[in-house]
């Protein structure tokens, strides 16, 4: 549970179980913090979040409660969402001005997603159901959610036809996390593989997204640099053997392949890439 949540507006939220209450901060001067309010938290079971600055701060538990922060010293209760393991609360995201929260309906034992729209204010209003798919949706642009499908693969949903699943293409095996920064898209599993896709631009329709590369062997992708041309990443070994806690990974492909085979001028032995990359036909890539 995630008991301090900061925005990017400089405010830190911190709570405090014992008293039920989070304080807000402002944390401008690091040296000298500002308590500015305080608002009411469950005793246990919830986290905290800011959403698309500091305007809007939720408190997830069994359900939602959004406040608007428009005046941090005087919190405003906004709306709650979601219902007592009807509608759990999965998460809340921002992109592009835009705010969405994930409810998980648990309706019969039935894998369903409620999505909703949160303003400005912290008011909410359901925008539709994903059906099918119960792993962790986010906002990654002003239009589009992803997550993880019910089979293990990456998806998209447009907000305005959440009933329809784009699957990204690629053959790849089950994956469990994603991560975006609206342009490109990395899913993996952290010992079953990684795909990167570059997704459809403009007003384009998702399914135009195309993959970039794809490996059997990953670590864990911790997020994008502020550029968006590398991925961070925490290796599997060998790299984390030798010492190699955290690692960027260059996502021009072409510019990273020159790289690597200046390095080792060896040809890939064939065996090696069919164990690599068993979907695709064999091609040295330094050939």
């Amino acid at each position: 549970m995630t008991f301090a949540a900061a925005s990017r507006d400089d405010l830190l939220a911190v709570a405090d179980p014992s008293t039920r209450t989070a304080t807000i901060w402002d944390i401008h001067s690091a040296a000298r913090p500002k308590r500015l309010s305080s608002l009411p938290v469950p005793k246990t079971g919830f986290d905290l979040a800011f959403s698309g600055g500091a305007r809007v701060f939720a408190v997830l538990s069994y359900t939602a409660q959004l406040w608007d922060l428009a005046d941090p010293r005087h919190p405003r209760r906004a709306s709650r969402v979601g219902a007592k393991y009807k509608d759990v609360p999965m998460g809340i995201s921002s992109n592009d001005g835009r705010r969405v929260l994930v409810t998980d309906t648990r309706a019969g034992g039935a894998e369903r997603a409620h999505v909703w729209s949160v303003s400005a204010r912290g008011t909410s209003r359901r925008l539709g159901t994903v059906d099918g798919e119960a792993l962790g949706l986010h906002l990654i642009s002003g239009r589009l959610l992803a997550g993880i499908s019910s089979s293990g693969r990456p998806a998209l949903w447009s907000l305005d036809r959440l009933g329809t699943t784009v699957p990204l293409p690629g053959p790849l095996g089950a994956m469990n996390q994603l991560a975006s920064d609206g342009t490109l898209l990395v899913a993996w599993e952290r010992y079953g593989g990684l795909g990167l896709w570059r997704l459809a631009a403009g007003d384009s329709p998702p399914g135009d997204a195309e993959l970039l590369a794809h490996t059997s062997g990953s670590g864990v992708v911790k997020d994008f640099t502020e550029q968006g041309d590398a991925m961070v990443m925490s290796p599997s070994s060998p790299l984390a053997a030798l010492g190699a806690g955290t690692v960027l990974v260059s996502v021009d492909f072409p510019r990273l392949a020159r790289t690597l085979c200046a390095v080792r001028r060896a040809a890939t032995p064939d065996d090696r890439w069919h164990r690599l990359f068993p979907d695709l036909d064999y091609r040295d890539p330094c050939g």
